[in-house]
């Protein structure tokens, strides 16, 4: 923080404040440790009440299985076969929820072969229609 910030910042906290200031800036900073302490908690809550919050790369993987889903309705709807694709997309449903049970259980999930499995689909259906 250069020297001009310290001094803007500070001076936010200066006695020379007129008293509306110094109440803005109590709510401001109780409203920041608020915020903080909701953050902090939401994991402790959430292991309390059973729930479960997936996580980036879980909710990424899900993304690609869903538009893995879209590829292969269209595939069908073009009367392509989907065979080789199908399994692929099974393979990613399966592989989805067991990383996902892994990563409920607190484990290290991997969900790399997850979003393969689905690209694969996708790709399949790209091949399919240029030929």
């Amino acid at each position: 923080m250069g020297n001009k910030n310290k001094r803007k910042f500070f001076k936010l906290l200066d006695s020379s404040n007129t008293k509306e200031e110094k109440v803005i800036v109590k709510k401001i900073v109780i409203l920041l440790f608020a915020c903080l302490f909701a953050l902090s908690s939401l994991n402790c809550i959430s292991a309390l009440w059973g729930m479960f919050i997936p996580s980036n790369e879980s909710i990424s993987a899900y993304a690609n299985i869903s538009l893995a889903e879209i590829c292969l309705e269209d595939l069908v709807s073009r009367e392509i076969p989907i065979q080789r694709v199908n399994e692929s997309y099974q393979e990613a449903l399966q592989m989805y929820d067991a990383q996902l049970a892994l990563e409920e259980q607190g484990k290290k999930a991997d969900y790399d072969m997850v979003v393969s499995f689905a690209s694969d689909v996708c790709g399949v259906k790209e091949i399919a229609i240029e030929t």
